[in-house]
């Protein structure tokens, strides 16, 4: 995995995207916190490499849910929650 600055990226765009077309996962840094990963996708996984991220943005929010339950936070109601996230992804 290589690591690449937001002025390096944009300064030598298409040697990062070569170096990711050739397989490798990059991460975009920005002030050396890391704010993005680039991965080679093709047509024929493109589908499922968004299927993917989409769940863990799913998993991410279930966590953060779950923590606020256990901190005693007020819920939003299932239903709504469930609504949100079939508007944003389609499918639930």
């Amino acid at each position: 995995m290589n690591f690449y600055g937001i002025r390096e990226l944009s300064n030598n765009t298409k040697a990062v995207l070569s170096n990711v077309t050739n397989g490798n996962k990059v991460v975009i840094t920005d002030n050396g916190k890391p704010t993005a990963i680039m991965i080679n996708i093709t047509e024929e996984n493109f589908e499922f490499v968004l299927d993917a991220i989409n769940r863990i943005e799913l998993l991410k929010k279930l966590k953060e849910s779950e923590e606020e339950l256990k901190s005693g936070v007020e819920c939003r109601d299932a239903f709504d929650v469930l609504g949100e996230l079939k508007a944003k992804y389609g499918k639930v």
